[in-house]
């Protein structure tokens, strides 16, 4: 059996952007996709070029087991974001925040991060 790439989806803005180009779908059958709770909570619609709110639901996708929805206690994240300047976790988002503790968290099993800054970045093998 084929092991699937994984990505861990830094930030809702990414998830909306991908719903919008209509690639949501084709990609959770390519890639393991994991994002953290608030990620999930924070992306739910899209306004087409004309205006229009699109709602999506990722807790489909969750309960099918297409992605995995990573849970972070707040006492790592609040560890987290204490090793930081204060001018820098202002202007993460909450999301961000939380998906960017997820590999400091974990045993390295993110292959690659994909943040708003459409970078990819490896960060270890899933």
């Amino acid at each position: 059996m084929m092991t699937l790439s994984s990505f861990l989806l830094l930030d809702a803005n990414v998830v909306i952007y991908l719903f919008k180009c209509g690639v949501w779908t084709k990609l959770v059958q390519r890639v393991k996709l994991r994002i953290a709770r608030t990620v999930m909570i924070e992306a739910h619609f899209y306004e087409t070029d004309l205006g229009e709110r699109v709602d999506f639901d990722l807790g489909e996708f969750e309960r099918s087991g297409v992605i995995e929805v990573i849970d972070v206690g707040l006492p790592q994240l609040q560890a987290f974001v204490s090793q930081f300047d204060a001018s820098y976790v202002e202007k993460l988002d909450p999301g961000e925040a939380e998906s960017l503790c997820v590999p400091a968290c974990s045993e390295g099993r993110h292959s690659h991060l994909l943040g708003r800054r459409n970078c990819v970045s490896r960060a270890g093998q899933p």
